[in-house]
């Protein structure tokens, strides 16, 4: 009986080296405006699920900081971005914090100072859509260039209020606006729908969501006309997203079919 080969060791094609040249751009319009992020603190999940290559970015807030049993302080986050940068993330979404517009802008400079212009990760502060946090974020945005995402947003107007003061994203949280009785899915289409009427380039971070049917509802509202296309979920919906039971099942048994065909 002849020694059994990897069915996963294939050939290589002459014309691979020309059709690479194209891969990245490729990638690029396979993703068109899609943004998946990565919802926690936790540096293993981190290293669990951004090599799968599905995620843009990874979003963080001081629940998670606190879940994952990190202080909310400076040196937490030089550690999570340090961590980012090494997991060529695109984007590491940090939370400032403080009550006053003044406090907000302080811990928002202090946290952007972290970015450094070797690694190609990018902070984005996360500010409270209250009064303070607008008026801090209309500041940031004008006199220093610091992006921003609105967070804590449940109502439709609060994106229109998000993208007048420059925002980069808005995040409503799906789940919770549920919770609380309010119809979530109707409301974050009708930010979505706000948007494009606006022909604005922010986008609406949609968080809280808990199940894989919550992504493809939002992204396929037609409502929303293309605008619900940003989405950060917790490790376990990235568990659910990504390990489909069938396809598992399937791969496994093309593993074993590639086997037995080489005996």
């Amino acid at each position: 009986m002849p020694p059994l080969q990897s069915p996963t060791s294939w050939p290589s094609s002459s014309s691979s080296s020309s059709s690479s040249l194209s891969s990245s751009s490729l990638a690029m319009a396979s993703k068109g405006s899609l943004r998946i992020f990565l919802d926690t603190a936790d540096c293993d999940q981190w290293r669990r699920w951004l090599p799968s290559g599905v995620f843009y970015g990874i979003t963080t807030n001081p629940t998670l900081l606190h879940r994952a049993k990190l202080p909310a302080n400076l040196d937490s986050a030089k550690l999570l971005y340090n961590t980012a940068c090494e997991l060529h993330a695109q984007e590491l979404q940090l939370q400032a914090l403080g009550t006053s517009p003044s406090a907000i802008i302080k811990s928002s400079l202090q946290l952007h100072s972290l970015q450094q212009q070797q690694h190609t990760t990018r902070i984005v502060l996360k500010l409270p859509c209250t009064e303070a946090g607008l008026t801090a974020a209309g500041e940031l945005v004008r006199a220093h260039n610091v992006p921003v995402t609105m967070t804590g947003v449940y109502a439709a107007h609060q994106a229109l209020l998000a993208m007048a003061v420059g925002a980069e994203y808005a995040a409503p949280y799906l789940g919770r606006m549920c919770d609380s009785g309010v119809d979530g899915f109707a409301e974050i289409e009708l930010m979505g729908a706000c948007v494009a009427s606006a022909q604005s380039a922010m986008r609406v971070l949609v968080a809280s969501i808990r199940s894989t049917t919550d992504l493809t509802r939002l992204a396929a509202a037609p409502t929303a006309r293309g605008k619900l296309d940003t989405f950060t979920i917790s490790p376990a919906v990235a568990s659910m997203l990504i390990n489909v039971n069938d396809t598992i099942a399937a791969a496994e048994q093309f593993e074993q079919d590639a086997r037995e065909s080489l005996l």
